[in-house]
């Protein structure tokens, strides 16, 4: 999986444990699906009794993608024509997320079961079971082009492979000597596809075109996105946006005072959208004609970052809103000797779960 997917889920994850462990209060400040169109920040919200929501891919029409929290459980969740759709699964599925979406309202994305991960395509109303590499039980699928070529991943034994799938067959996408893990994070209109080959701990931005292999730069490199016409964009392990266009490797910066950032997509206009991080804070941005935008965010939210933006300049993402403030401490009072005993078994309750969070 990608580093931007494994970002924002580690972080869906972490806020609804926070929930969860907070209680109601807490959970009234979740992160959720946000879209940015002619200046306005829209909360694209969720099915009915949802808690939580993020937006990963956006389509040209406007249809949106990416998953909700309900009961307990993440939906694969599409955003279309003001009404919000639960994708739903493979038969015995308990959780699901939608990544992509192409022009024809063809989605890609990953249900989990008992078995593992399974790469899916939501097509007409029907889930299909996208078919991974020989010996595989974990596969999930990222992005789809117009011509519903999908790619994604694959799992064999303990090797991850970038993975292509079109017209019902499935391709390997071979990795750089040595790779234990290869992803296939994004592909364009002409079959162009871009992510990322792990060796030993090092990463490298790659693309494949016309089934050869190219290592776009240096170490330490992440493509997320590419357009129709080849240009990559992606960052550096050192927390740099780049963006990779006629064989040169642009440093793109971040908003004023910025530690990092991220580039997650570029639409055809060569528009440029992720995330910059000031002082801890995370802030959606665009890069656009030279100029590094920040889009703001839903009202009283924390942070924002933004997964996709299609040929209109619309663009999704998430927002975080902040925790309600921590009740006043109670008066401080000597305990009497009886009420020692109870106090250190209570830390020593609150060390035991300290130990299996880290650990977790």
């Amino acid at each position: 999986m990608s580093y931007w997917k494994s970002f924002w889920l580690a972080l869906f994850a972490a806020s609804c444990l926070l929930a969860e462990a907070a209680g109601p209060a807490q959970a009234q400040y979740p992160p959720y699906a946000t879209e940015w169109s002619d200046g306005k920040v829209v909360n694209l919200g969720g099915p009915p009794g949802y808690t939580e929501a993020m937006a990963m891919g956006i389509n040209d029409a406007g249809q949106v993608v990416g998953f909700s929290h309900f009961a307990g459980s993440d939906l694969p969740t599409e955003w279309s024509g003001g009404s919000v759709i639960n994708l739903g699964g493979l038969p015995g599925t308990t959780l699901g997320y939608a990544y992509g979406i192409n022009n024809a309202g063809q989605v890609v994305g990953v249900s989990y079961s008992a078995q593992g991960a399974h790469a899916v395509e939501w097509t007409n109303g029907q889930v299909i079971d996208l078919a991974a590499l020989t010996g595989s039980n974990d596969s999930s699928a990222s992005s789809i082009n117009s011509a519903g070529q999908v790619v994604g991943w694959s799992y064999v034994g303990v090797t991850q492979y970038a993975t292509e799938w079109t017209g019902g067959s499935y391709l390997y996408l071979p990795g750089l000597p040595g790779a234990k893990a290869t992803d296939g994070a994004a592909i364009n209109d002409h079959g162009e596809v871009v992510g990322t080959s792990l060796i030993d701990s090092t990463q490298y931005a790659v693309e494949w075109i016309g089934g050869k292999l190219i290592e776009l730069g240096s170490a330490f490199t992440e493509a997320s996105g590419i357009n129709d016409a080849g240009t990559v964009v992606g960052a550096s392990g050192f927390g740099d946006a780049l963006e990779w266009k006629d064989g040169s490797v642009i440093d793109l910066g971040g908003l004023p005072g910025a530690t990092s950032s991220f580039a997650a997509a570029i639409n055809n206009a060569g528009q440029v959208v992720g995330y910059s991080v000031v002082d801890g804070v995370t802030y959606a941005t665009e890069w656009s004609d030279g100029s590094i935008i920040n889009l703001g965010a839903l009202p009283g939210t924390t942070y924002a970052a933004a997964a996709s933006i299609n040929d209109a300049g619309q663009i999704v993402g998430a927002s975080e809103f902040p925790p309600p403030p921590p009740p006043p401490p109670p008066p401080v009072s000597t305990p009497e000797p009886s009420t020692w005993a109870m106090m250190l078994l209570g830390f020593a309750g609150l060390g035991l779960a300290g130990y299996r969070l880290r650990s977790a």
